[in-house]
């Protein structure tokens, strides 16, 4: 990019400002500057007092139009660089780097030490920019200097509330980034969590009607060991019931038999007696009062003896039923007990697995509503804080 000297508006913007820096700059020549081990130029002519031609009012043409034929050395950076690269650069200033340029411009008017000084208690080093330099000198400095600086030295109230705008949107788009990936990951923790509880969920349910299935089996099975056991047990005393009865009746056929035989024998021998007493009656006259007493007595004794066999015989079936019904009453008992007990036992079991079943789910409730309610504060402790960073940036940007 060269320099042209022909353009009149760019020379007219800063041409006050250019004759000020002709009068300070050092005489360079109709060339451009040279090295500092050469004092001859390409067309022979020296520098300083050696100089030949040329005057001050040349200045401006050799700066703007310096080509020499061979690389000049920068002042800044101490690279060779070509003498079109220097002269695209402000008057003054012997480098095209950005390093160091600024403390090569002289400082011979009070106005440009004040503004080093205040320059200098700012924390910088050389000479600022200012209103009505070359366009090229405001371009390349003035974005390396504070805000503040530029506003306290003449920068232009547009520039600097352009600057501070500028400042302001990059500053706002980065904490926007920012919050967006912050809402991100939030989002994401928050999608895990209620992937991992929705799995826990899921477990628990599967872990828990795992042991309700179990349970019911287990429970069946024992109902069906009870209704067997109880089926048995009742089999068993039905059998034993007829077992005994039929011992008992049998017990008391042989001893109503044996009874009845006594009786015959008794009935017999009392016969016997009788028609002996007859016969020696018969052959005793004086013996049938006797005989007749006797009689009476042996008939009163035989019907004394049916009397007590039936008695007897009443008493034992009496005696044997009462034992049976015994018998039977507390084997009846004994079963319904056993199935009772069976039943309580059942019947708990089942009250404790569905107590266990609800309290499981009584817990997977409550963790569940804990975390929502957790994740639902973190989230708006979070908008809340991204509300109050928004309204402190709003405010700051309208204060600027």
């Amino acid at each position: 990019m060269a320099f042209n000297t022909d353009d009149a508006s760019v020379l007219d913007s800063f041409d006050e400002d250019w004759t000020k820096f002709q009068l300070q700059l050092p005489d360079l020549g109709p060339d451009g500057p040279g090295d500092e081990e050469d004092s001859k130029g390409i067309h022979g002519k020296g520098r300083g007092k050696n100089r030949r031609g040329g005057g001050k009012a040349g200045v401006t043409k050799s700066i703007a139009k310096a080509k020499p034929a061979r690389p000049i050395k920068c002042r800044g950076c101490h690279k060779k660089v070509q003498g079109d690269e220097i002269a695209l650069n402000f008057p003054g200033r012997f480098t095209h780097c950005r390093r160091k340029r600024t403390r090569h411009l002289p400082r011979a008017d009070p106005a440009s030490r004040e503004r080093d000084r205040d320059r200098s208690a700012d924390g910088l080093d050389g000479p600022l920019c200012r209103q009505g330099d070359d366009p090229r000198i405001q371009l390349r400095c003035r974005p390396q200097l504070p805000l503040m600086s530029q506003a306290r030295l003449g920068s232009s109230d547009d520039d600097v509330q352009s600057c501070l705008t500028t400042s302001t949107i990059v500053v706002i788009i980065i904490i926007i980034i920012i919050i967006i990936t912050i809402i991100i990951i939030v989002i994401i923790i928050i999608i895990i969590i209620i992937i991992i509880i929705i799995i826990i969920i899921i477990i628990i349910i599967i872990i828990t009607i795992t042991i309700v299935i179990v349970i019911v089996i287990v429970i069946v099975i024992a109902i069906a060991i009870a209704i067997a056991i109880a089926i048995a047990i009742a089999i068993a005393i039905i059998f034993i019931t007829i077992i005994i009865i039929i011992i008992i009746i049998t017990i008391i056929i042989i001893i109503t038999i044996i009874i009845i035989i006594i009786t015959i024998i008794v009935i017999t021998i009392i016969i016997l007696i009788i028609i002996i007493i007859i016969i020696i009656s018969i052959m005793t006259l004086t013996t049938i009062t006797i005989t007749i007493t006797i009689i009476t007595i042996i008939i009163l004794i035989i019907i004394i003896i049916i009397i007590i066999s039936i008695m007897t015989l009443t008493t034992i079936t009496i005696t044997i039923t009462i034992i049976i019904i015994i018998i039977i009453s507390i084997m009846t008992l004994t079963t319904i007990t056993i199935t009772i007990t069976i039943i309580i036992i059942i019947v708990t079991v089942v009250i404790i697995s569905f107590t266990i079943i609800i309290i499981i789910i009584t817990f997977i409730f409550i963790f569940f509503f804990i975390i929502i309610a957790i994740v639902i504060v973190t989230v708006f402790i979070f908008l809340f804080v991204i509300i109050i960073i928004i309204i402190i940036i709003i405010i700051i940007t309208i204060i600027a």
